[in-house]
Parts: structure tokens; C-alpha cells; sequence
């Protein structure tokens, strides 16, 4: 567009835009500086107040138990001269056994040098029968040895 001044001449039109100038340089990035120290560990806390207890669970049944002692026996013999060959039987009365359970014989101590408990089983109520492995020849011999009857299941 054109105007028309007093005094003036005709305004011309706008000149292009000059060239661009040159970016400067970038400065020198500073010092990063040093880390401070770490802080020493603070004072250990009190120890909380205890949690309330759980309620107790139910108890179980109770299960079989493995043995039940009956009660003790003492399985003795005597002879001036003594014959045997493998197991010798000795019969003992003892209350409260019955044929329908299952038995163990345990020596209290040490069995004499040579003999040997070996089974028990209830052949009669009230009545049991211990195995024992003797020596083949005993001359004046005699033995005693106390155990304890256990019913087994």
C-alpha cells in the first residue's frame, strides 16, 4: 500500500530481511563440586510393645500308642547238669496278658555270658512264654534274669 506524505515522496515498498548473523561461542561449563560426608547411623530405637496371642487350636485325637508295659518278670532256672540245643522256653504267670495281643520281653540288665531273649507270646491268659537261647552244656548251672512284658500296638 502506498501513502502519500506532505513534504515527502511516495513511500516504497519494505526491503527483504538482512542475512542472519553468526551464533557466538558457548562459555566453559563451571566446577561440579565436591559430595558432602555421609551422616553417622542414629540411635537404635525402642522395641515395640508385643502383639496380642493367637487362640489356641483344637487339639487332636490322640493316636495308638506304641507300647504299654504290663510289668516285670524274672526268668530263672537252676540244674546240676544242663542239656540243651537252640531255644529254651520258660513259662512266668503274669496278670493281664491275654493271647489275642503281641508281647516283648526286654532284659532290666545284662543277660549272663551266653544267654539270649529271643520272643514272648501269651500261650494262655495270664500266662507267658519267654524264648531264650542257653549255652549247649551248663554243669551246676543256674540263671536269672529280670524283664520287663511289653504289649506292643
Amino acid at each position: 500500500m502506498t501513502v502519500r506524505s506532505l513534504g515527502y515522496g511516495i513511500r516504497g515498498e519494505a526491503g527483504a530481511a538482512g542475512i542472519a548473523g553468526m551464533t557466538g561461542a558457548t562459555g566453559p561449563k563451571g566446577d561440579t563440586g565436591a559430595q558432602g560426608a555421609t551422616g553417622a547411623q542414629g540411635v537404635k530405637g525402642d522395641t515395640g510393645a508385643q502383639g496380642t496371642q493367637g487362640i489356641p487350636g483344637i487339639q487332636g485325637a490322640t493316636g495308638p500308642s506304641g507300647s504299654t508295659l504290663v510289668g516285670t518278670a524274672t526268668l530263672a532256672e537252676s540244674g546240676l547238669i544242663t542239656l540243651a540245643l537252640g531255644v529254651r522256653r520258660v513259662t512266668t504267670t503274669l496278670a493281664g496278658t491275654v493271647t489275642t495281643a503281641s508281647y516283648v520281653a526286654v532284659p532290666i540288665s545284662a543277660p549272663p555270658a551266653g544267654y539270649s531273649v529271643q520272643d514272648c507270646v501269651c500261650s494262655t491268659a495270664g500266662q507267658i512264654t519267654v524264648g531264650l537261647l542257653v549255652p549247649v552244656l551248663t554243669v551246676a548251672g543256674s540263671y536269672s534274669i529280670p524283664v520287663r512284658i511289653y504289649r506292643l500296638g
